[in-house]
């Protein structure tokens, strides 16, 4: 009986088709070609007392919004493509700021590999307290606060409109 289970149990997993690429990765309009600004490790700003957690890019130079990408350290100045997961609302100062949240599309510089940030959070919850627990406490404390995540919708639609 037992083998009779197997045998419908690979049956059905080998019919299955694949009708939207791989598990786990974006669709190719979703990537992204950012500047990569600090790399994974240092430090920027004079009140910025902690190493980054990951490498900080920019869409563009006028951009305001800050993108953290998730992965092996990049070389500043770097032109390297992404994919948002999410975005992440912060309030530094009196000023709502909007961190996107990506990976990149090279999987050698890759450490982690989520499609959404629903998969973030199962995944690598402790990775994204960590950020917001970074984000709330760079500058000082009380000096940012968190509002909250978004997904990765309102990321590409930010990145699409800071052309």
């Amino acid at each position: 009986m037992w083998k009779l289970t197997l045998c419908c149990i690979a049956l059905a997993f080998l019919s299955c088709k694949e009708e939207s690429g791989p598990v786990g990765f974006l669709t190719e309009d979703q990537d992204k070609e950012v500047k990569v600004m600090y790399s994974s490790g240092e430090t920027y700003g004079d009140e910025v007392y902690l190493p980054l957690l990951g490498n900080v890019a920019k869409a563009n130079e006028t951009d305001p919004n800050e993108i953290l990408i998730l992965g092996k350290k990049m070389d500043a100045g770097s032109m390297e493509y992404i994919r948002p997961i999410g975005a992440m609302k912060y309030m530094e100062d009196d000023n709502e700021r909007l961190l996107i949240v990506a990976i990149p599309t090279n999987p050698q510089l890759r450490t982690i590999d989520v499609d959404d940030l629903v998969d973030f959070s199962v995944k690598y919850g402790s990775i994204k307290r960590i950020i917001e627990q970074w984000y709330a406490s760079y500058r000082g404390l009380g000096k940012n606060r968190i509002i909250g995540w978004d997904n990765k919708t309102v990321a590409l639609d930010v990145l699409n409109t800071e052309k």
